[in-house]
């Protein structure tokens, strides 16, 4: 008989003792004294666990330090504080369609010809010029970002590792070519669809690639409106149709549960590449990761813990991710769903048939997803939608056969164009 890995769920608890470090780190990152002094009895008291033999109160402890002190040291390596006209060079990574003007979000930023760390918000206002990997050089504004707590828009832009605001004053040269080895792959997949698919080509690439720089101002308000904002940003959904995917090939190809293992590590590692490494695809690709991983070693995999450990991964890695709202919503998701979905499944199924185990499943999918989702939209949005029930019971279907066929057609592109 299989054996749960951990029944207590340490990662779990590891998890939150690391992100409570880390919203602490920011609160109190410009009281220096307030700072210190927290690391010191954070420090101390893992010693004091040591001492005393509390193995489990050290691990806490320890994990708690490692976020608060970890955000901490981040957040002074990479930002600057920079108030004034520069020249600015910095790669497009990011195009948000918005009422009358589109964000803009520039990485691998230089001012003056030195690296910044992190990334820059241009506002663009009218019609939008540039295309995803573009590399912008212009003379512009360029000013530090303040970061809030009681700003989810200030907290959203930190986690994504946005700590500037810059003005576009002169252009210094047109729009140059910027893409890498991930950009050249999206590239080769993408680049039929505007053949055959024409101008619902910019759907396609966010279906595919959580790509919205093809949407329209029309179309990410419809997506908002019926709740569907999921399906367009690469989270669990899209990793579960890639596993499955390869696992339906290798399995036909009877290729060793340890090699099939490491061929779809490959395969995940490169579609977030592609996709851009975002929150919600990079906490699913490591919840599939540890699955496999505990059936390879023949152990029963805890849904929890693997939760724990693919936040406590990400977290310990980059720790400012925890204000990203893309993690938030994809972890709330999950955790609604690890909690809810089986007592609601039973409560709308009983012992019915074929379709109501259909029609059960995806209400009940819908509904505990959007336990912890609902508030947070309505906290950051300003407005939910009330029909995503239905409209996630009409869609998802059509979805999972759309994305199946782009995917696989996106490989093929990578062979013959």
């Amino acid at each position: 008989m299989k054996k749960t890995i951990i029944n207590l769920r340490p990662m779990v608890f590891c998890a939150l003792f690391l992100m409570a470090g880390i919203a602490l780190s920011l609160a109190v990152m410009k009281n220096i004294r307030v700072f210190w002094l927290i690391a010191a009895l954070s420090a101390v008291s893992a010693i004091a666990f040591a001492a005393t033999k509390k193995k489990i109160a050290v691990v806490l402890a320890l994990f708690f330090l490692a976020g608060f002190a970890g955000n901490f040291i981040q957040y002074i390596t990479t930002a600057e504080t920079v108030d004034g006209e520069s020249n600015i060079r910095g790669k497009v990574a990011q195009i948000n369609a918005a009422e009358g003007y589109y964000n803009i979000i520039l990485k691998d930023l230089e001012i003056d010809g030195f690296p910044a760390g992190g990334r820059a918000l241009v506002r663009v206002y009218g019609e939008n010029p540039y295309e995803l990997s573009d590399l912008l050089y212009f003379y512009g504004k360029i000013k530090t970002r303040p970061v809030s707590l009681a700003d989810s828009s200030s907290l959203t832009y930190y986690g994504n590792g946005v700590y500037y605001n810059a003005v576009i004053m002169t252009q210094l040269s047109p729009p140059g070519s910027g893409v890498n080895f991930f950009d050249k792959l999206r590239l080769r997949m993408t680049t039929p669809m505007s053949k055959s698919l024409g101008k619902n080509k910019g759907i396609a690439a966010s279906l595919l690639f959580g790509d919205l720089s093809g949407l329209s101002r029309e179309d990410m308000s419809a997506i908002r409106d019926t709740g569907l904002s999921h399906i367009f940003s690469v989270s669990g959904l899209h990793i579960s149709f890639v596993v499955a995917c390869i696992a339906l090939l290798l399995r036909r190809l009877r290729i060793k549960p340890l090699l099939s293992l490491a061929v779809t590590v490959i395969v995940l590692f490169v579609y977030c590449g592609v996709t851009g490494f975002p929150p919600s695809a990079v906490r699913s690709a490591v919840m599939a990761v540890i699955f496999m991983l505990s059936s390879v070693l023949h152990k029963k995999p805890d849904a929890l813990n693997s939760l724990g450990a693919a936040v406590t991964l990400m977290l310990l890695f980059s720790p400012r991710t925890l204000f990203s709202l893309s993690f938030i919503m994809s972890v709330a998701a999950v955790f609604g769903i690890l909690l809810f979905y089986k007592p609601l499944y039973k409560r709308f199924v009983g012992k019915g048939g074929r379709a109501r185990r259909y029609l059960g499943a995806s209400v009940a999918v819908s509904l505990s997803a959007n336990v912890f989702l609902l508030p947070l939209s309505l906290n950051v949005f300003g407005t939910v939608s009330l029909y995503f029930v239905l409209a996630n019971l009409l869609v998802l279907p059509i979805i999972t056969v759309l994305y199946t066929y782009l995917f696989i057609s996106g490989i093929l592109c990578l062979v013959s164009p």
